[in-house]
């Protein structure tokens, strides 16, 4: 567990320093395998002091990775309704040049959508 926390804080470490190092790489060299233990150490330590920050990182994946999550909905949605409308024989009500167009998507193995449907 600690070797895991140890290599988690060092990747923390490496990753916030990274945009700095590689800006400076032509005059910087890279650390020593012994500076780069200590950093994972320093890290560790202050991860296991502050386990508040684990958690705010935490969150803040799970926002980030939810925001793409639901792009990708959004994405898959608007993909499968211009493939709809394209198709012949599509029950349309109104106009066929609105601009603004409701598509309904119903599943009938659905038990919530064939309670919709009666």
């Amino acid at each position: 567990m600690k070797h895991t926390l140890k290599m988690a804080a060092f990747a923390l470490a490496m990753s916030t320093a990274l945009p700095s190092a590689v800006s400076n790489a032509a005059e910087t060299p890279d650390f020593t395998p012994a500076q780069q233990a200590r950093i994972g150490e320093i890290a560790a330590d202050y991860l296991v002091a502050h386990p508040d920050v684990l958690i705010e990182v935490s969150k803040k994946l799970q926002a980030r990775q939810q925001a793409m999550q639901q792009q990708a909905y959004v994405q898959s949605a608007l993909k499968a309704h211009r493939l709809l409308m394209q198709l012949g024989g599509v029950p349309v009500k109104g106009p066929g040049d609105s601009k603004v167009i409701v598509t309904e998507f119903f599943d009938y193995e659905c038990i919530a959508c064939s309670m919709m449907r009666r």
